[in-house]
C-alpha cells in the first residue's frame, strides 16, 4: 500500500487500485484528529472532496474555540448547563479521554449501565440534591456505592469543563458522607 502525503490529507493506494482518503487536523483541544473519509471506488471520493470536508472541520472546530474563548461565562455556563449528561459525555469526555487505553471499557461501561439510569440528567442538575434523589429512587434495587460508582464519570466530566474554562461553580459533588448526613438526620 502507497502512501502519498498531501497538506492534511493522505492518500492510500490499496491492492485493488482504489484510493483512501484521511484526513488530519486538530480538534479544539489541540488534539490530533485522523479521520477516514472515504473511498474512490466505493465513496467516489475525490482529493478535492475530501479537503472540502476538512475546510469545513476546521471552520466547526475555529468557531467551537472562539465560542469556548469569547463567550461570556454566563451564556456559557447556561449553554453546557442545559446539556443532558449525555450530550456533555459525547462532546466533552469523549474528546478529551479517547486517546486512554482504558477509555473503551469507561465508554461502554457508561453506556450499559450509568447511561441508563443519570444520562437523562442536566449538567446543571448534577449536585448533591441529584445524589439524594438517586438515593431514594433506587434505595430498593442499588445500594449507596453502586449510586457512587455511577457518578464518578460525571465527577470526571465535571473537571474536564472546568478545565476547559466552562463550568465555573464549585464542584458539585464535593459533598459530605453520607454516614455524617445519616447521623445528622436520626439526631434531628
Amino acid at each position: 500500500m502507497e502512501k502519498t502525503k498531501y497538506s492534511g490529507i493522505m492518500e492510500y493506494k490499496k491492492k485493488d487500485d482504489s484510493i483512501s482518503y484521511t484526513i488530519n487536523y486538530y480538534n479544539e483541544f489541540r488534539k490530533k484528529v485522523t479521520k477516514t473519509v472515504g473511498n474512490s471506488k466505493k465513496n467516489k471520493m475525490t482529493l478535492s472532496k475530501a479537503n472540502k470536508i476538512r475546510t469545513n472541520l476546521l471552520a466547526e472546530v475555529k468557531n467551537r474555540v472562539k465560542l469556548i474563548k469569547n463567550s461570556s461565562l454566563k451564556r456559557t455556563e447556561y449553554e453546557v448547563g442545559e446539556m443532558t449528561l449525555d450530550e456533555c459525555f459525547e462532546k466533552y469526555y469523549v474528546e478529551a479521554k479517547c486517546n486512554l487505553k482504558s477509555f473503551n471499557s469507561t465508554k461502554n461501561q457508561y453506556y450499559s449501565q450509568t447511561s441508563k439510569i443519570i444520562g437523562d440528567i442536566k449538567i446543571k442538575d448534577l449536585d448533591t440534591n441529584t445524589k439524594n434523589k438517586l438515593y431514594t429512587e433506587y434505595k430498593d434495587t442499588l445500594k449507596p456505592v453502586t449510586i457512587d460508582h455511577y457518578l464518578t464519570t460525571p465527577k470526571a466530566l465535571i473537571n474536564i469543563l472546568r478545565e476547559l474554562d466552562l463550568y465555573h461553580k464549585n464542584n458539585p459533588f464535593k459533598y459530605k458522607k453520607i454516614l455524617n448526613r445519616n447521623k445528622k438526620t436520626t439526631e434531628e
